[in-house]
């Protein structure tokens, strides 16, 4: 994590904090995933007290113990009295984690690839390599790849399962933070996946 996504968690939450408590918070950046944290814990020398992860590093940091759970009524009520345990979105609030942060996705287009064409509309033109040819720009991680892919094939939300492997046929991987616009489409890239955040303040 960085870039943008730090400068918003700068401005949502840590100089707010800071102002009202007193205590200073140390920002680190990280690449995310459970290894840094689990050599940390490993080495019963955890450096961070909190961390900022994607629901699946979650579910499995919590079960493997890399995570300590939390009493959700330690959590403030919101503006309106509301208790925190209703104050979020269905799921938001884990054993082991809070969720603060709303993700969306976009499907970007490089139309100089498809001028005088048909150009890409809708989700599962990003798997229709037929009618819109060209490589295709996903994040490395299977979290949304594979939602989106299961979502084309025509899979109901409610049918999704575990699922961790997916072809890399036309599929050329970059890292898992939001690229610039120059990687979008560079090396002849047709579609890109792209992250949005949104931080949930109290």
């Amino acid at each position: 994590m960085g870039g943008a996504f730090t400068k918003s968690q700068v401005e949502a939450y840590h100089k707010p904090f800071i102002a009202s408590t007193g205590t200073t918070i140390v920002s680190e950046d990280f690449s995310g995933g459970l290894a840094e944290i689990k050599a940390q814990v490993e080495a019963n020398n955890v450096r961070w007290d909190l961390v900022s992860l994607d629901k699946p590093d979650i579910v499995r940091g919590c079960a493997e113990g890399l995570l300590e759970p939390f009493d959700p009524s330690m959590l403030p009520k919101g503006e309106d009295g509301t208790p925190a345990e209703k104050d979020f979105i269905d799921g938001a609030i884990h054993e082991c984690a809070v969720n603060t942060i709303v993700v969306s996705t976009i499907l970007a287009v490089n139309q100089e690839a498809f001028k005088g064409k048909a150009m890409p509309s809708k989700l599962v033109d990003l798997f229709d390599l037929e009618n819109f040819p060209g490589r295709r720009a996903l994040q490395k991680q299977p979290q949304g790849n594979l939602e989106w892919a299961l979502l084309a094939d025509g899979v109901e939300r409610e049918k999704f399962t575990n699922c961790w492997k997916l072809r890399k046929a036309a599929l050329a991987h970059l890292p898992s933070s939001t690229p610039s616009k120059s990687k979008c489409f560079g090396g002849r890239r047709v579609l890109n996946h792209r992250k949005c955040w949104r931080t949930k303040k109290s």
